[in-house]
């Protein structure tokens, strides 16, 4: 879980220095098998991943729909605020 958090930060900031974010697609696919290993994992693990996950997002819109999906209401805001959802990981 810890590599794929790297691996957003990391591949979030290609994004943000890219022309229109063409590699998104590419980012999100590469990220499937951990979303596919996390479904039936323990929820507030989950949540609190999903929560770094957004953190390490710098430009707020990886996967954004599959982790708001994941992310507990009543968990506190440790992640940056993540506007608009042009794509997601479902």
């Amino acid at each position: 879980m810890e590599i794929a958090i790297h691996f957003v930060r990391q591949a979030s900031r290609q994004l943000e220095y890219s022309d229109e974010g063409m590699m998104l697609e590419e980012i999100e696919k590469s990220l499937q098998p951990v979303f596919e290993a996390l479904e039936n994992h323990e929820e507030a693990q989950r949540s609190a991943w999903a929560f770094s996950m957004q953190a390490a997002d710098r430009v707020g819109f990886v996967c954004h729909a599959k982790l708001q999906e994941w992310v507990q209401p009543h968990n506190p805001p440790r992640a940056k605020n993540v506007i608009g959802s042009m794509a997601s990981c479902r």
